[in-house]
């Protein structure tokens, strides 16, 4: 397969220094072998979807090796919900997100770059596969996600007020105990300034020179002393 074809087929850019040479023997361009940094499989099948070249990356990825793949359906082989590749093909590149099964049994699951080409030397179309595990991709958003869930409730759950700001001092989070504490609702609170709504006009000076000197020098410390605050909602003193 030449440089070119791979080039058309893939939907992300491959740089010319990435470009290898053509091996005869295989039919295969020696690019391919290092598609492993953006893809982890490259397959061809013919248009019926009978497999002609299984990548050794394909091997580590579903278990199969080139001999027991060569000749068998693809697409009914690994994919868990099996389908005809007539089904899938159309004009250009076509992206799938799918369910395959590896040789041991647990599912992958995957996005399929498909691209046909056909060839008028010979008459011949070859069907090119590039595929990407996603497994790990949805693990980590999973993980993330569970994470930020986890976040929230300890924020929200809190017997502290928290109160979280941008470097501009405009409100982002606001929990149940800042509104017990300052008297400002969430919906109140969330996109005022912190001098609206937490820092007594007294100390607006101090705040704003320590804020600077903050984001300068990443002093934590913000005000030198105070003895208390005050709420600015119902104008009572609190002990911070």
């Amino acid at each position: 397969m030449p440089s070119e074809l791979i080039e058309r087929a893939l939907p992300f850019h491959i740089s010319s220094e990435e470009t290898l040479d053509y091996d005869e023997d295989t039919g295969i361009d020696k690019q391919i072998y290092h598609m492993k940094k953006i893809v982890n499989a490259f397959i061809q099948t013919n248009l019926s979807g009978a497999v002609t070249y299984w990548s050794k990356e394909a091997q580590q990825l579903f278990g199969w090796s080139h001999g027991d793949t060569l000749g068998r359906d693809f697409f009914t082989m690994i994919l868990t919900t099996p389908m005809k590749l007539s089904q899938l093909l159309g004009e250009g590149t076509q992206t799938f997100e799918l369910t395959g099964t590896h040789r041991d049994g647990h599912e992958i699951e995957l996005e399929l770059n498909l691209f046909s080409e056909l060839w008028l030397s010979n008459n011949k179309t070859d069907v090119t596969l590039f595929l990407r595990d996603l497994s790990a991709q949805r693990q980590q958003a999973l993980r993330l996600s569970q994470s930020e869930e986890r976040n929230r409730q300890i924020f929200e759950n809190a017997l502290d007020a928290v109160i979280v700001a941008n470097i501009q001092g405009t409100v982002v989070a606001w929990n149940r105990h800042a509104e017990i504490t300052f008297g400002w609702t969430i919906n109140e609170a969330v996109g005022r300034n912190l001098t609206d709504v937490v820092i007594p006009l007294r100390f607006h000076a101090q705040h704003l020179e320590g804020m600077k000197r903050f984001l300068q020098t990443g002093e934590k410390r913000i005000i030198d002393s105070i003895a208390g605050s005050q709420s600015l909602r119902n104008l009572t003193n609190i002990k911070l």
